[in-house]
C-alpha cells in the first residue's frame, strides 16, 4: 500500500492470506502463545499532601509512565489471526507504545496511552464560613495513529496502521481547571449547604478525538473535544 506523507510517498507492507491453505484448513485457526511477546512498564509516581490546618490544605501528584510492548522473535510478531500486518489494535512494533483502544464512548478511537500526569487540588477556609477550592488537572495527549481500510482477502478488512508507530501524533495535552465556592448555613435544625461550581475556568477546546481514516472523505474531522465551561449552582440540604 502506497501513501503519500510529507510530500514524498512511502509505503506500508500488508499480508494477504494463502486463500488456498485456509480453505484446505476448513478456515479455522490455530491458537497459541505469541513466541517472545512481553510488555513491560517504567514509571515513577510522586505526591505532596498538605493535610488541613491554619484554614488550607492541598495535595500534588506527578506521575511519568512508559509502557511498552516487545517482540524478541520474528516468529511473534503476527496479529491474533497469524496477519504479521500492522494494525491499530496490533500495531506489531517492537519497543512501541502500548495503547489499548478503549470501547464504548461512541465517539471514535481513543487509545489510553499518557506517558506523563499532573493533579493538584486545594481548600482554603475563608472568613465568614466561606471555602474556596480549585482542582488543575494535566495530561499527556494520547495518540493519533492513522489508518486506512485495506481488503487482505480472507482476513477481510482490516485498519492498517499508517503511521511509524501508534503514538508517532499525539492529540494536544490536556490541561482543565475547576473551581469550587460554598458556604453552609445552619437554620434550626437544617444545614443548608451553597455550592457554586465553575467546570473548565478557562474554557479550553482541546481535541480528544479526530477521524483518524486516511481514506475517509471527512479525515482528520473533530469528533470530541474537552467540554466547554460550565457553571453549576447547587443546595445540600441536612437533617
Amino acid at each position: 500500500m502506497t501513501l503519500q506523507g510529507a510530500g514524498s510517498p512511502y509505503s506500508v507492507p500488508t499480508a494477504v492470506p494463502d486463500a488456498a491453505k485456509v480453505a484446505a484448513g476448513s478456515s479455522g485457526f490455530l491458537l497459541t502463545n505469541i513466541a517472545g511477546y512481553y510488555t513491560d512498564y517504567h514509571g515513577v509516581d510522586v505526591g505532596v499532601v498538605k493535610r488541613l490546618s491554619n484554614r488550607w490544605m492541598a495535595r500534588v501528584g506527578f506521575s511519568y509512565n512508559n509502557a511498552r510492548e516487545h517482540f524478541t522473535s520474528a516468529q511473534g510478531l503476527y496479529d491474533a489471526n497469524g496477519n504479521p500486518t500492522g494494525t491499530l489494535t496490533e500495531p506489531l512494533i517492537d519497543g512501541g507504545q502500548f495503547a489499548p483502544e478503549s470501547g464504548g464512548s461512541g465517539s471514535g478511537t481513543i487509545f489510553v496511552n499518557a506517558k506523563w500526569q499532573f493533579n493538584a487540588n486545594g481548600l482554603y477556609q475563608a472568613p465568614y464560613g466561606i471555602e474556596l477550592s480549585a482542582n488543575v488537572f494535566g495530561r499527556h495527549g494520547y495518540p493519533y495513529p492513522l489508518f486506512r481500510q485495506v481488503s487482505l482477502g480472507v482476513d477481510q478488512n482490516l485498519q492498517v496502521l499508517v503511521t511509524p508507530q501508534i503514538d508517532s501524533l499525539r492529540f494536544p495535552n490536556l490541561w482543565d481547571t475547576d473551581v469550587r465556592a460554598a458556604k453552609t448555613l445552619k437554620i434550626n435544625m437544617v444545614d443548608l449547604r451553597l455550592i457554586l461550581d465553575v467546570f473548565n475556568v478557562f474554557n479550553a477546546n482541546t481535541a480528544l478525538v479526530r477521524n483518524d481514516n486516511i481514506g475517509s472523505p471527512t479525515f482528520d474531522a473533530l469528533a470530541q473535544n474537552l467540554s466547554p465551561r460550565i457553571a453549576r449552582i447547587g443546595v445540600t440540604v441536612g437533617f
